[in-house]
């Protein structure tokens, strides 16, 4: 029966739960002989024991139960067939997540509710990212030093003026505090208790934190870490589409460059930093330089770090690539080669030790595709230089 009043038109419906209450009140005074008696037997039971009114009262409580849940019925059916946006809204969630990290350097995810609006944002090459988006109206304190300031200031100046407060790297937590962010976007080094305070301190005063994945340096680098690197920041900040049109323009520069390298000789590389007449260090494969020369497929001589020149005369590479970061420490390449503890390495005997800025090959963002050319050029100088321009898509 109910399903069939499932069914029923709306003008027919309250008919039929009248009808169903009628037939239930005369199967309950039905005057059958057999009902009678054991009505009767019942009652005389219950006047014996003290109950005389128990049983009417149980009829009348099994009635109005029955009663109660024909209504509900009605109510459900009647509601359920009209439009759902009759009864509920649609509600509209911008909620989106990517993956981050906290103080210690375990995977957290970001959920974001809301856009951030007051964003306090650390290292050039996070502060150039949302420039290239065009959010520097969002940014209350962007952190960085020189060259860099001078660098972006050129190449973005309508939205580099859009910044409301520049401070050097090593800000104070009070001028972060001051500035009331809803967000801090930093290196994972920058959240610790001896810079920036931990991740979970700024949680608990309701500011989400956000460590791109290219910053935790305990997982291996990929240029496709740094393609999606500019991925995430677009979610994050809501700007999706222009974020991913960015990408796949750095996309499609690298794979130029991979054609342009493939099938060449596999040179033997090492990657240093420091200072030769002092010490030498040596990246390995986990960095981003590490996939950088697979991609152009070159290798590495060794995968084990060293510290120490006479470790770096035993590899004797074909190619010496030296890391510097502003302009005192670009001469460190031009140290190696004149150096006469190094004058027996092959790769000073042909010249073929190159310098390259830490821009290019740590957290390079857009610049990955700049920085796999300079590599390139460094291994096979006959090649085309397709990307000497390393700004992003208009």
């Amino acid at each position: 029966m109910f399903v069939l009043y499932a069914f029923l038109p709306e003008s027919k419906k309250a008919f039929c739960v009248v009808w169903c209450v009628h037939l239930l009140l005369e199967s309950i005074s039905g005057k059958g002989d057999g009902a009678q008696a054991e009505g009767e037997a019942y009652g005389l039971m219950c006047q014996r024991r003290g109950y005389k009114h128990i049983a009417d009262l149980g009829i009348f409580f099994s009635l109005l139960a029955v009663m109660f849940c024909m209504i509900l019925m009605l109510s459900r059916f009647t509601v359920t067939s009209s439009p759902v946006h009759d009864v509920l809204p649609e509600i509209q969630t911008t909620e989106r997540c990517v993956q981050t990290y906290n103080s210690r350097g375990q995977q957290e995810m970001l959920i974001i509710t809301r856009e951030p609006q007051r964003i306090v944002v650390m290292d050039w090459n996070n502060i150039e990212i949302l420039l290239a988006l065009g959010l520097a109206d969002r940014i209350v304190l962007a952190c960085m030093e020189p060259p860099h300031t001078t660098d972006l200031q050129e190449r973005y100046p309508e939205e580099f003026a859009k910044i409301q407060k520049i401070a050097p790297e090593r800000v104070s937590l009070e001028m972060i505090l001051a500035a009331q962010p809803d967000l801090i976007f930093a290196r994972q080094s920058a959240f610790s208790e001896r810079r920036l305070q931990t991740t979970e301190w700024w949680h608990k005063r309701g500011v989400n934190t956000y460590i791109p994945v290219t910053s935790n340096t305990r997982e291996k680098q990929t240029i496709e870490k740094e393609l999606r690197y500019i991925r995430d920041v677009g979610i994050v900040f809501g700007c999706s589409e222009r974020a991913e049109a960015i990408a796949a323009d750095i996309s499609a520069q690298i794979g130029q460059i991979r054609e342009q390298t493939a099938g060449r000789r596999q040179d033997r590389v090492i990657v240093l930093e420091g200072a030769p007449s002092k010490y030498v260090i040596n990246y390995n494969a986990r960095w981003l330089v590490g996939d950088f020369l697979h991609a152009l497929g070159a290798r590495m001589v060794t995968d084990v770090q060293f510290r120490d020149a006479e470790t770096l005369l035993v590899l004797d590479p074909d190619v010496i690539f030296v890391e510097y970061f502003d302009d005192t420490t670009a001469s460190f390449a031009d140290q190696l080669m004149r150096h006469p503890e190094y004058h027996s390495l092959k790769a000073v005997q042909e010249k073929r030790v190159y310098p390259i800025p830490v821009e290019f090959m740590y957290m390079p963002g857009l610049h990955t595709a700049k920085g796999l050319c300079l590599f390139a050029k460094g291994l096979y100088p006959d090649i085309e230089e397709t990307l000497i321009n390393s700004a992003p898509p208009s």
